[in-house]
């Protein structure tokens, strides 16, 4: 009997035993991958801190280049930090696929909620009537806050699609020097003074995104740049009405960013996305922020 006992006993503590080596082995595990996190994540905070630094020292006017890939600009290249590395770009979606585009996005590409009207939504390629109507209540129920993600608006596929690429939740301007012909078209400009104008934006090689890139740091009617694109008396016209609304202009005050920071050794990657502002005369401030876990 007394065998027995004993026998029973140190199965028991065997089994304990066991368990506890288990347990102990998934604590460290999971001690390790907090312990990985926290490096990936640091990481990729650094990206974004790296982008409110150069937002700071950039004049307003140069900031829509920090979207331009070159050896000039620190925000398109890999950085090495600590360890591991970090690279800053801007997730695009066009059609139901999203990429990665280096750099800086540029909010003032991109036509804001707050000149939004029935017309100028209309103009956008893919947008709906119906993607018109709940953009506009939705806008409308918001009030002075800000417009929820379009996501999370209910739109029909090409209405969300359209959103996505074309408009902007944040600022009331257009950016001159970085808006695509789409959104100058919707804003009211003729399309021969789109033509005109990016044509001039592109500089000598004729190629939009290349380092020979042009920015017009005036829209005055004695601007030289705006002379040079022969812009007819009508065309002319437009862009002084435009201008002088303040519904068009030559910089932007907010960018988005996606920060994406990785280790070798370490599993996955920690990706930070951020909509970041550049008041006139303070700080650059972070308005938005979430954290994403890849692979």
């Amino acid at each position: 009997m007394t065998v027995v006992v004993v026998s029973w006993l140190l199965i028991l503590l065997a089994v304990f035993g066991v368990n506890y080596s288990r347990d102990a082995i998934g604590e460290s595990r999971a001690v390790r991958l907090e312990v990985e996190r926290h490096q990936l994540r640091a990481w990729a905070r650094s990206g974004v801190e790296l982008a409110r630094v150069t937002l700071e020292r950039t004049p307003l006017v140069e900031c829509a280049a920090l979207a331009r890939p070159g050896p000039d600009n620190p925000l398109t290249v890999t950085q090495a930090c600590g360890g591991g590395q970090f690279a800053l770009g801007e997730v695009r979606e066009y059609g139901g696929c999203g990429y990665w585009q280096r750099g800086l996005g540029d909010e003032g590409a991109r036509l804001p909620v707050a000149l939004a009207d029935s017309i100028t939504l209309a103009l956008l390629p893919g947008m709906t009537p119906l993607g018109v109507e709940i953009l506009l209540q939705a806008v409308e129920t918001a009030g002075e806050h800000r417009l929820a993600p379009f996501e999370l608006l209910h739109l029909d596929e090409p209405s969300l699609e359209c959103a996505r690429r074309f408009l902007s939740r944040y600022g009331d301007a257009v950016n001159i020097n970085s808006a695509p012909p789409e959104v100058l078209c919707a804003i009211g400009l003729p399309e021969s003074a789109v033509d005109k104008l990016l044509r001039w934006r592109a500089g000598n090689d004729h190629i939009r995104g290349t380092a020979d890139d042009r920015c017009f740091d005036s829209l005055d009617s004695d601007c030289q740049a705006l002379r040079d694109c022969a812009l007819n008396s009508e065309e002319a016209a437009v862009v002084a009405v435009l201008h002088g609304a303040r519904s068009l202009r030559v910089e932007s005050r907010y960018f988005r960013m996606a920060s994406c920071g990785w280790g070798e050794g370490l599993d996955g990657i920690c990706e930070i996305r951020a909509v970041l502002a550049k008041p006139a005369e303070e700080p650059v401030q972070i308005l938005e922020w979430t954290e994403n876990w890849l692979n």
